[in-house]
């Protein structure tokens, strides 16, 4: 019974905290996850569900039921669905898929009311609230002379406030990208945090392979195709269809960069040069003067190795 009360207590101080201290809820809420995918390594299964309840009854007093359900959708339902995998002593790359499969269909019912909605009242106040925001650092500009510095530059205050609407509506077009990237990485270090900490503890159950033995699954590459065929299809007219598209790249690449990274550090542990310091330093001085193309370069790495498994890991995952 040991086990259950500390998890249990664990779960409630991080439930607490997630409602009453919204600056951290982020970090509280990775620590919530982590604290339930261990749990489900070590409790039973009824005793797990015990974990679960005392945590949606906390959050439903503290949130109430449209909080408690925004939560859920946005990382809750994945980080039960990734404890419960865990005590079905599944693996760690099966528990992290369920993890984001779940919070991109969370997240998507979410955004489906959000958007289409009866109303549609949440389009707006966003809209107002991005607004405030960048008028705010407009206001900062005049405050604090920025609007001098940048005139002498020949670049008029229209301009720059321009400049500023024209981003409040490149970031409201994107909100669902940045809600899936913010879903997927909470997931991520959900369950990364999770293996650490029991690996650290001679726990087992949970176990990651060297990141240069990850690669990202072939499916999502056919997914950043399609998104990229939505975006050139609707360029023109900056239609629905584009945003559809430029949203789903948005979404991809930053995954694809990860695992592309994984190749290159793969690569850079096989050669003999990466103990030679100038090799080192032109390596470092070559990523800080090309620093975007190298990026693109890690994302499209990431996007072939998908396809073509250059380091044969799924060959040796059959074997």
């Amino acid at each position: 019974m040991l086990p259950l009360f500390i998890f249990l207590a664990l779960s409630t101080i991080e439930c607490i905290l997630i409602a009453l201290v919204p600056a951290i809820s982020l970090l509280t809420t990775i620590l919530w996850g982590a604290t339930l995918i261990i749990a489900g390594t070590y409790v039973s299964r009824s005793q797990l569900f015990i974990v679960f309840l005392t945590n949606l009854v906390i959050l439903f007093i503290l949130l109430g039921l449209n909080g408690t359900l925004l939560f859920l959708l946005f990382f809750g339902l994945a980080g039960i669905a990734m404890s419960y995998l865990s005590n079905c002593d599944n693996n760690y790359y099966f528990i992290q898929r369920s993890g984001v499969v779940t919070v991109l269909i969370g997240i998507s019912i979410f955004l489906s009311f959000f958007y289409y909605g009866t109303d549609q009242a949440g389009l707006p106040e966003q809209e107002a609230e991005l607004k405030a925001y960048m008028q705010e650092a407009i206001d900062n500009f005049e405050e604090y002379d920025f609007y001098q510095i940048y005139e002498e530059q020949g670049i008029t205050k229209a301009d720059i406030e321009e400049s500023f609407n024209d981003m409040v509506t490149i970031i409201f077009n994107h909100l669902p990208a940045l809600y899936y990237v913010q879903g997927i990485m909470v997931i991520f270090f959900m369950l990364f945090l999770a293996e650490r900490v029991s690996q650290t503890h001679g726990n087992k159950r949970l176990k990651k392979q060297p990141f240069v033995r990850e690669i990202m699954p072939w499916q999502v590459v056919w997914i950043f195709i399609a998104g990229l065929g939505l975006w050139l299809w609707g360029r023109e007219q900056a239609s629905n269809i584009y945003y559809a598209g430029s949203n789903i790249l948005a979404i991809i690449t930053p995954i694809a960069l990860y695992y592309g990274l994984s190749v290159v550090l793969y690569l850079w542990s096989k050669t003999h040069m990466k103990k030679n310091i100038f090799f080192m330093i032109f390596g470092l001085f070559f990523i800080l003067i090309f620093t975007i193309p190298f990026i693109i370069l890690l994302i499209l790495i990431g996007l072939f190795d998908a396809l073509i498994d250059y380091r044969k890991i799924r060959l040796q995952e059959e074997v």
